[in-house]
């Protein structure tokens, strides 16, 4: 029997905005290659455990020399702990940019050669 409400449809609604036919691997390297060429955040491990030891390297590094110019230039005036935090400091940032460059650079590379690991 015919329902005459005009405000109801007259078959039920089935919703196909969702593809059924993507895999959750799929949208996983979908999700990947969006984060690495465009952005996002970087979820590999790998990368992420890259990008710490980068950083704390250069904060070490950066802290060490840091230290050495304040004890060849006394005129500066800095004690020993501010050198320390000064270097660090400057690790900090410069780790963070130059790995951060790295990792885009790589995965921009791997990801121009077809490689969306």
């Amino acid at each position: 029997m015919s329902n005459n409400n005009p405000y109801e449809s007259p078959e039920p609604v089935v919703d196909d905005s969702s593809d059924a036919s993507e895999s959750p691997a799929t949208s996983k390297a979908t999700y990947k290659v969006l984060s690495d060429t465009v952005i996002g955040l970087n979820v590999r491990k790998s990368d992420n455990a890259f990008q710490a030891l980068f950083v704390l390297a250069s904060m070490v590094v950066c802290a060490a020399l840091a230290v050495v110019l304040t004890m060849l230039n006394a005129d500066w005036k800095i004690p020993f702990y501010g050198a320390v935090i000064l270097g660090a400091f400057a690790g900090l940032v410069i780790g963070f940019f130059a790995s951060g460059i790295y990792l885009m650079l790589y995965r921009a590379i791997r990801h121009a050669k077809g490689k969306h690991d």
